[in-house]
């Protein structure tokens, strides 16, 4: 079937766990006041109101993508305000122009698609079925961090810090790292 969008200037949320099941296109301010927040259809923000931060999810904890979640800025996950989500799941889409994640748990299971730089810091970061893509310098930094059956290209520098562990699921994990501009192994885990 044919999945309706529906499109709003401004678009507030409120409750314990905002689950979005319909294709949302917000052209204006976006807020999420949650403390969970699950996509299970595609949001689209644009416009002036193009970015995704503290000031559209101050309160979130928790995300989790299962479609696509279309950022025509910057999308930032807890490097903008005092605390850092505990969860970020991706298991849909993100397109964004540049993206910052800093979150105890990181899991990508789906597309992150970055135009410019990405960053992301976790307690634990598993790439796993994924494509992770940034056209500028992509930096993973984690404690443990893992790979299994993940394409990680950068057209700039890919920088890998990862303090406890790397590891992948051996010869036959089929990850690959990709880069144009320089590898960068920052820590060798013990």
């Amino acid at each position: 079937g044919i999945t309706q969008r529906t499109s709003f200037n401004s678009l507030k949320l409120r409750a314990e766990t905002v689950e979005i099941d319909h294709n949302y296109f917000v052209t204006g301010e976006m807020l999420i006041d949650a403390t969970n927040l699950v996509l299970n259809a595609p949001v689209t923000l644009t416009g002036g109101y193009g970015d995704f931060g503290a000031s559209n999810a101050p309160s979130v904890l928790s995300i989790t993508n299962r479609d696509t979640f279309d950022i025509s800025r910057n999308a930032v996950f807890g490097t903008d305000r005092s605390f850092h989500y505990k969860n970020f799941v991706n298991e849909g889409t993100i397109e964004c122009s540049s993206l910052i994640v800093r979150s105890d748990f990181v899991h990508n299971k789906g597309d992150l698609d970055v135009a410019n730089a990405m960053r992301i810091e976790a307690g634990v970061a598993k790439f796993e079925n994924a494509s992770t893509t940034a056209d500028g310098d992509m930096i993973l930094q984690a404690q443990d961090l893992k790979f299994h059956n993940s394409l990680s290209q950068t057209l700039g520098s890919l920088f890998i810090n990862a303090t406890n562990s790397l590891s992948d699921s051996g010869g036959q994990s089929g990850s690959s790292l990709s880069c144009n501009r320089g590898f960068h192994m920052l820590r060798k885990p013990p």
